[in-house]
């Protein structure tokens, strides 16, 4: 969104990178399993995903309190 204020738009950039970050990890856990190795890479993928989805979580509260209260919660995602 182009009004978005600059907390929004900092949220987004580091949404950005959990999501290239969570990408990586992903591609480690397609790889062989190696006993503890992928144990701890799954969990490492977990936690960025958490980190996302409280990440769109910030970006949807900022907006709602930014006045642009139009848009629902959704807790998969948002349009940005």
């Amino acid at each position: 969104m182009a009004q978005d204020n600059e907390y929004v738009q900092k949220l987004i950039a580091a949404r950005d990178r959990e999501v290239a970050h969570r990408r990586d990890i992903a591609e480690h856990l397609a790889e062989k399993y190696i006993r503890g190795d992928t144990e701890n890479t799954r969990e490492a993928f977990i936690k960025i995903q958490d980190a996302i989805e409280a990440i769109e979580r910030a970006v949807w509260h900022e907006r709602y309190i930014a006045g642009q209260k139009s848009e629902p919660f959704s807790p998969f995602g948002f349009g940005s």
